[in-house]
């Protein structure tokens, strides 16, 4: 220190100490350290994140879920179809049941089947009696001693038929399911295979418009929810703030604080929203459509990739979100930040 009364040079004005870069295992300490003393404010904050990515995953993964339901049932009815040609043609071959109890149990099943037919009606009993006519060919492919390679040809005929009639009567069925629940875009007739929906064609095409506005809103009300968060967040540590800048923080470790602590509350929303989101719409798709119908075409596959997205776009809201209050944090000035009043 210069004695009092003396003049200071230029070159002990201009003397600065060494500044100490803190690391990132630093900065995420302290980060930690506030998020547990607001634990309160943060529970908040992760609680408004959850609920807008779980709304956010819901519609996704109900898009996915719809868009299985168009396009798996009809490729199996055209693929059904093939096979009935191929059978048609004599070039479908299929193995013929063996053994001691087969004859004993379609002979017993066709008695099942033709005591159903009274009470059926519509496409169940378009079904039943296309059912029947391949136990009754199975039976007389079993009982044909004189002939029993033609007889093998009425069966492969008949179970390809009624393969193809079990199709498309589900795909039927779905038609008047999916229309029941607003989906009327939905076309009953097959005329060609339909083609898999990549992930990207998913959000652009198949989303309803409807759908995609409450997804942009659900992503809004994620950002301005950490957005405020941290906002606070600086309002409540301007001492704390003016405290660290004044003992040698860089506005770059004020800026990594902020962006580990929205990062982890972003992050644990984001990824409790995922799963929120998941099985609410997997519940609300059983309770439509049934257990079986929903496990047989939906596409889990599109579903882990509407939750990468989900979890990647939570990611950027909530680093971007935190770049405002990082900012204006780090370019706070540590004297008018030590005068404020808490």
């Amino acid at each position: 220190m210069p004695d009092e009364g003396r003049m200071v040079s230029e070159g002990e004005m201009q003397r600065v100490g060494k500044q100490i870069r803190l690391p990132w295992s630093k900065a995420m300490e302290i980060a930690i350290k506030s998020m547990k003393i607001r634990f309160g404010r943060s529970v908040v904050t992760t609680a408004s994140i959850v609920l807008a990515i779980a709304f956010l995953m819901s519609i996704l993964t109900g898009t996915t879920l719809v868009t299985s339901l168009k396009t798996r049932p009809p490729q199996r009815v055209w693929d059904m179809k093939t096979r009935a040609q191929e059978a048609e043609k004599g070039t479908l071959s299929l193995a013929l049941p063996t053994g001691p109890k087969v004859l004993d149990e379609a002979k017993q099943r066709r008695v099942g089947i033709q005591a159903d037919l009274t009470k059926a009606k519509g496409l169940e009993r378009r079904g039943l009696q296309a059912e029947l006519d391949t136990v009754r060919a199975l039976i007389d492919a079993l009982n044909s001693p004189k002939n029993p390679e033609q007889a093998k040809v009425e069966w492969v005929k008949s179970r390809a038929k009624a393969d193809l009639v079990a199709a498309d009567n589900e795909w039927q069925l779905l038609v008047r399911k999916l229309n029941e629940e607003g989906y009327t875009n939905v076309k009953p007739e097959v005329t060609k295979r339909p083609k898999a929906t990549s992930f990207i064609k998913m959000l652009s095409t198949e989303m309803d418009p409807r759908d995609k506005w409450l997804a942009i809103l659900a992503a809004m009300v994620c950002f301005v929810g950490i957005w405020n968060a941290m906002l606070m967040s600086v309002h409540e540590r301007f001492r704390e703030i003016g405290t660290m800048k004044c003992l040698g923080a860089l506005e770059s470790f004020i800026v990594k604080l902020y962006f580990l602590e929205s990062s982890f509350m972003g992050l644990a929303g984001t990824l409790m929203g995922i799963l929120l989101g998941f099985l609410l719409s997997m519940v609300r798709a059983v309770s439509s459509f049934g257990l079986e119908r929903v496990w047989t075409n939906f596409d889990f596959g599109g579903a882990l990739l509407s939750g990468l997205g989900t979890l990647l776009i939570g990611s950027l809201l909530s680093i971007g979100a935190a770049i405002f209050p990082a900012r204006s944090a780090a370019k706070m000035d540590p004297v008018v930040a030590m005068r404020v009043d808490e």
